[in-house]
């Protein structure tokens, strides 16, 4: 979860990838739900989220298992679920798969439960508890041991606490590394397999200005879609949800952004900051970029042809504009000094404790 001042012109998502705003300004960054730092943002803003907002937020924010956030939104129609339209354009393109349609050009509309897509294969998670279990999975290494064996026992007890987790709760159970594996948390969440697409408008609305305006803010697009969770055969009645805003936010108001995020890689050392930089950023952005000009070399093919590569260019898009974000942080010296230095205080501070050391 991030916070953030908003500022006018500057929309906020419930996204994928958690977009910010270049017109915003965030604090701390991500955090899990369990270590929000209500203390400093209370210091900070006068205001801090209370737990009952945070177990709001929580239960109203939802995982998609093919890629992606979304939200339930309280609305007289039950189990309806916001999300970017760049996230269902999987379901999207199978709902045009199956007619014969092509729904990526002219969005897809349904009147009534009946003409929903069911999507076969789509996962939606909600989250509804985690427990530390870091001791336990450290204790399942066993002294003596190598790195290798160490992270083969501590697999093995992985996928016995999630095993037991489902069998005790019934619910989806994921033994989560936080902080490049110094903790281990289990994440448990509501698992729903009947979701089916309502509405996404046309692709000429929802990726208005392209891959230039793409991650580019304020954004004129309208990137959404709306599906419809549903539970023993009936719209999903949920007792948590995001209301809608008449007014939207106002200039300076404090925000608060949730969403499913890959990861953070603020644990990694300079050596392998370097390594990332030299090589594996490089390769993995060339690699895209040849990918993006066979598909789009495909899709000049024909209009079926594009429709079909359209979703694959525009998620490749996204990549290379995060990796190209990527590639110029960590060409930027006062990154990688900046990492020199904290990584040599922390070894001073190690040096200087004996049980650290040790």
């Amino acid at each position: 979860m991030t916070t953030r001042k908003s500022q006018r012109g500057a929309p906020l998502f419930v996204a994928a990838t958690l977009l910010l705003s270049l017109n915003a300004s965030a604090d701390e960054g991500m955090w899990p739900f369990q270590r929000v730092p209500s203390g400093k943002i209370q210091e900070a803003h006068g205001s801090a989220p209370s737990q009952q907002f945070l177990n709001n937020l929580r239960l109203s924010s939802v995982r998609l298992n093919d890629g992606g956030s979304g939200s339930f939104v309280c609305s007289a129609s039950k189990g309806l679920l916001l999300t970017n339209h760049h996230v269902a354009m999987g379901q999207i393109q199978k709902a045009s798969d199956r007619s014969g349609k092509n729904y990526v050009k002219e969005g897809f509309f349904t009147r009534s439960l009946a003409d929903e897509f069911r999507c076969d294969d789509l996962e939606v998670n909600v989250l509804q508890s985690v427990e530390d279990v870091t001791g336990r999975v450290n204790a399942a290494v066993r002294p003596g041991t190598t790195d290798a064996q160490a992270d083969e026992q501590r697999k093995i007890e992985i996928s016995r606490i999630e095993k037991e987790s489902l069998s005790a709760t019934g619910l989806r159970s994921d033994v989560v590394p936080l902080y490049g594996g110094g903790e281990y948390w289990i994440y448990r969440y509501k698992k729903f397999t009947d979701v089916r697409l309502v509405m996404a408008p046309e692709a000429q609305a929802a990726h208005f200005g392209g891959d230039p305006d793409n991650f580019t803010y304020p954004r004129y697009a309208l990137d959404f879609a709306f599906f419809r969770v549903y539970e023993n055969g009936v719209p999903y009645e949920t007792k948590h949800c995001l209301p809608w805003s008449a007014t939207g936010i106002r200039e300076n108001e404090l925000t608060y952004v949730s969403g499913h995020p890959g990861r953070t890689q603020r644990s990694v050392t300079l050596e392998q900051l370097e390594t990332i930089k030299d090589l594996e950023t490089p390769a993995i952005f060339d690699g895209l970029a040849r990918t993006r000009k066979a598909l789009l070399s495909y899709g000049d093919q024909g209009p079926e042809q594009r429709r079909q590569a359209t979703g694959n260019v525009q998620r490749i898009e996204n990549s290379l504009k995060a990796f190209q974000g990527r590639m110029e942080a960590l060409n930027n010296p006062a990154v990688m000094e900046t990492k020199a230095r904290q990584e040599k205080a922390l070894r001073a501070a190690v040096e200087a404790d004996p049980i650290l050391r040790e």
